[in-house]
């Protein structure tokens, strides 16, 4: 079974901007390399808003919606541009003057074709370290995709990556 792209892909579509200020939050733009245990590397940017919440751009069939990632319990909705729905959920938040932690619930559903429906639930763990002037980035998702309906029985696939990198202001 193929995963779809555009969803499984939200991890890479993180964005951050915003200017540093070490006293009140980590803020503004950090890029650099993030490279998997297997090896993978990608370049990476991150943005925190003026007041310290990550900043994600979520395809949706509008274009890109921006969200601020700033709070425990924050859920939100959007159309995402190959069809059906998907919601996000802030399962847990800690943000402070050198650090950003959020673990995120992604949600989503959509028809293939006539009686068969696709399934995708992603956990998007993300933890941000400022260390002097480099911020130390790990990010971990893990996807689950089921397809369910005729003629396919209720396959389940699984895939975990993880990232580390160390990132500078930009």
């Amino acid at each position: 079974m193929q995963l779809n792209p555009r969803v499984t892909r939200l991890a890479a579509l993180v964005l951050l901007t915003g200017a540093l200020s070490p006293a009140r939050a980590l803020t503004g733009a950090w890029a650099g390399e993030m490279a998997s245990a297997e090896g993978e590397r990608v370049e990476m940017t991150y943005t925190f808003s003026p007041r310290g919440a990550l900043v994600l751009q979520m395809p949706s069939t509008g274009g890109m919606r921006t969200v601020e990632v700033g709070y425990l319990g924050q859920s939100e909705s959007w159309l995402p541009p190959n069809g059906g729905v998907a919601t996000g959920r802030v399962l847990s938040y800690s943000a402070g003057p050198a650090h950003f932690q959020a673990t995120i619930s992604i949600s989503a559903d959509r028809r293939l074709f006539e009686g068969v429906l696709q399934q995708e639930r992603i956990q998007l763990s993300l933890s941000f370290q400022q260390q002097g002037s480099e911020v130390h980035a790990i990010v971990q998702q893990r996807t689950e995709a089921t397809t369910v309906g005729e003629p396919f029985q209720p396959k389940t696939q699984i895939t975990t990556t993880l990232h580390r990198g160390v990132l500078v202001q930009r």
